[in-house]
């Protein structure tokens, strides 16, 4: 099992950027006011229309949703930070997100390789995964699995297993953190005290040369090259859910 070190918090948060226009420009403003002193990225994926104006790092061509992700970690590695908290541009954050509370958890416990924003009840995962949608009587959770929607991830963890590999859409993502959290007794953790509305999801890319992608289809294919079977890593996805109240040290 490998051992994270706390380590004093820096983070990369990157917002992926994709036509996304004034709506992410509003939503770049708004963290900067919740987090004064700290730079929020913008990675624009190649977007041939509806430019944001607050873009701080351009890709020369599209690499979809699963490599914009691996995008964005790269960002992180390359400015040395030790977490990257990756941010959707199309999520509504419908509480203050304080990127220090974030860290703080993580740097409390080195066991903690993952903090997600829970889920609005109207957000369009939250019918696959209800365990991430927010509960009010609540604050940190741990849970087996987090969409990594809006979230900080440890990225030495990510590089204990070799990183994310290849992927237009990116699925089988989650699935593959929760598989090495559950196998190295690491922890994944949704905060119910910052909550996210996504209302955006498809099943099927489509590339810029028109070609359908179907996600659940590459998900299968990426993962039984890397493990034989997206079956293996799908087990951190069976019952029982942890759905304990998380205790952080002090």
């Amino acid at each position: 099992m490998p051992v994270f070190a706390a380590v004093s918090p820096r983070t990369a948060f990157v917002i992926l950027e994709y036509c996304g226009g004034a709506r992410t420009d509003a939503l770049q403003r708004r963290l900067t006011e919740w987090n004064p002193g700290k730079r929020i990225l913008v990675l624009d994926n190649a977007s041939p229309t509806n430019h944001a104006s607050s873009v701080t790092h351009r890709n020369p061509v599209n690499t979809y949703v699963g490599g914009g992700i691996r995008d964005c970690v790269a960002l992180a590695e390359s400015l040395g930070a030790s977490y990257v908290f990756y941010c959707a541009n199309d999520v509504e954050i419908l509480d203050p997100l304080v990127i220090a509370d974030f860290e703080a958890v993580a740097e409390r416990d080195p066991a903690v390789v993952v903090v997600s924003c829970a889920l609005s009840e109207d957000t369009e995962q939250a019918r696959s995964f209800p365990w991430m949608v927010r509960r009010p009587d609540s604050g940190l959770r741990r849970v087996r699995f987090a969409d990594p929607i809006c979230c900080l991830i440890r990225l030495d963890f990510l590089r204990a297993f070799g990183g994310f590999p290849p992927s237009h859409s990116g699925w089988g993502y989650s699935s593959e953190m929760a598989f090495h959290a559950r196998r190295w007794k690491l922890k994944i953790y949704v905060d119910d005290r910052c909550v996210i509305r996504h209302r955006t999801s498809a099943s099927v890319i489509t590339t810029t040369d028109g070609a359908k992608v179907s996600k659940g289809r590459e998900a299968v294919e990426v993962y039984a090259r890397r493990y034989g079977s997206v079956g293996l890593i799908r087990t951190a996805l069976s019952p029982p859910d942890f759905d304990e109240v998380a205790v952080v040290p002090a």
